[in-house]
């Protein structure tokens, strides 16, 4: 279970810092980057928990295109909805 969490957390480390790295991209550059760089960016954080960590195994391309498209809905709707939760939370505690 302990490399499970140590994969979860390298994979969001490494996910938040190539994130970062994008969007300090030109305006220009990162609007038209953005579509696709989700995927790849979980594609890369995947590969790097999974060599990194015991926690994480991922076999076949089938396997990792399921994962990635998984992970990477998840995350995105995360990323939509949470700032919206938050901001409710905040205007209702004031």
């Amino acid at each position: 279970m302990s490399g499970f969490i140590v994969a979860v957390v390298v994979f969001s480390l490494t996910q938040a810092l190539l994130s970062l790295l994008i969007v300090k991209l030109p305006h220009g550059y990162a609007s038209l980057l953005l579509g696709g760089t989700g995927l790849a960016l979980t594609v890369v954080a995947l590969g790097l928990a999974a060599a990194e960590t015991h926690g994480l195994a991922i076999h076949g391309l089938a396997a990792w295109v399921a994962t990635t498209l998984v992970v990477w809905l998840v995350t995105t709707i995360g990323a939509v909805s949470l700032p919206e939760v938050f901001r409710r939370e905040l205007t209702e505690s004031a």
